[in-house]
């Protein structure tokens, strides 16, 4: 309505969450999912069932979860709430289609009411939001069976190094990896993750009750936004390797500002997903064991050097290049050396 002197108002702007509806987009070849619901049947064939293509039997879609034993795929047709999955989709279009979750989904319990308890492994877990709204990484609760009777903050879990502060989720639209720092990320409804255990001991974690902000059950605490930022003392170079089939953008060397922000932004390569045609990582070693990592930080000034791995699954030219190079210090060169083409 027009403005009126006899009336005044004030115009507001505020972010307000809205819950995830029972509802998914499934995009052509890998989504990496979880979902956060109960159904009468937790077979994906009744779940996806809008999803299914009638002229091909047996349906479009193949789901796999990780088996942190065998360190490995799996074929699978059940959800685990609290769990992530891949789910390989296929349509006639080959183009994102989004359909409501069949099998009568419900939400389970309250939103006080915290989750299941989630065992994992030594290494990669594939992990999921149990809720349909976003939780922050940071109020994950977690028990090592090496010390069971404490329980610690996801914060704490980092500080022991127990855990590596990032997670890692699948971009289904540049099909690429990225990543959540813990200390201000939230696990987004529906998306799954990947959650890296760097002790031999199990990890249990707990999801947190959800306090967000016009959710029944009051308000979320306030996140504290951390940002990197470029400088003499701390520095990432990014590492994008591209071919006419992949890409694989997210990836970094550099510097940090200190040994334990070095090890705190340790990020770990995560398993290449169902049909990835690329990868590009870092090889280092955790306790004197070799281990390909998508970020690789040194604590201390001087000459760096990282050896740089290129994982190609189809014959081709994979062009390398640093996108970034303009922000960091004026102070530092680098060179990129080709050791099989012997070019500099």
């Amino acid at each position: 309505p027009p403005r009126s002197t006899l009336f005044p108002y004030t115009t507001l702007f505020r972010s307000i969450t809205v819950a995830a509806r029972p509802r998914v987009t499934l995009h052509q070849d890998a989504n990496l999912m979880t979902f956060p619901y109960q159904f009468t049947d937790t077979s994906l064939e009744t779940i996806l069932a809008n999803f299914m293509d009638p002229a091909i039997p047996g349906g479009d879609f193949q789901a796999y979860r990780w088996d942190p034993v065998q360190q490995g795929y799996v074929i699978t047709n059940s959800i685990e709430r609290g769990r992530g999955m891949w789910v390989i989709y296929e349509n006639t279009a080959k183009t994102a289609e989004i359909a409501n979750l069949a099998g009568s989904p419900t939400l389970t319990g309250s939103l006080l009411g915290g989750s299941e308890l989630i065992q994992n492994r030594s290494g990669f877990n594939m992990i999921g939001n149990p809720y349909n709204y976003a939780v922050p990484v940071n109020q994950i609760v977690g028990v090592s069976a090496a010390n069971p009777q404490f329980s610690r903050s996801f914060r704490e879990l980092v500080d022991l190094g127990f855990v590596q502060s990032f997670l890692t989720y699948w971009d289904p639209v540049s099909k690429d990896y990225k990543f959540v720092d813990s200390e201000s990320g939230l696990l987004e409804p529906n998306r799954g993750y990947w959650l890296r255990v760097l002790t031999t001991d199990d990890l249990t974690i707990s999801y947190p009750p959800v306090y967000a902000e016009w959710t029944p059950e009051q308000q979320r605490r306030a996140q504290k936004q951390s940002e990197w930022v470029q400088n003499d003392k701390q520095w990432r170079l990014k590492l994008t390797a591209r071919t006419n089939e992949g890409i694989d953008s997210e990836n970094y060397v550099g510097q940090a500002a200190n040994a334990d922000q070095a090890r705190r932004m340790r990020i770990f390569e995560p398993p290449m997903a169902p049909g990835q045609v690329l990868s590009l990582s870092v090889e280092d070693s955790l306790n004197g064991a070799p281990t390909r990592m998508a970020q690789s930080l040194r604590d201390n000034s001087g000459r760096h050097e990282w050896k740089v791995v290129v994982e190609a699954k189809e014959a081709g030219d994979v062009t390398i290049t640093w996108p970034n190079l303009a922000t960091l210090p004026k102070n530092v060169r680098l060179r990129l050396e080709d050791k099989a083409a012997n070019i500099t």
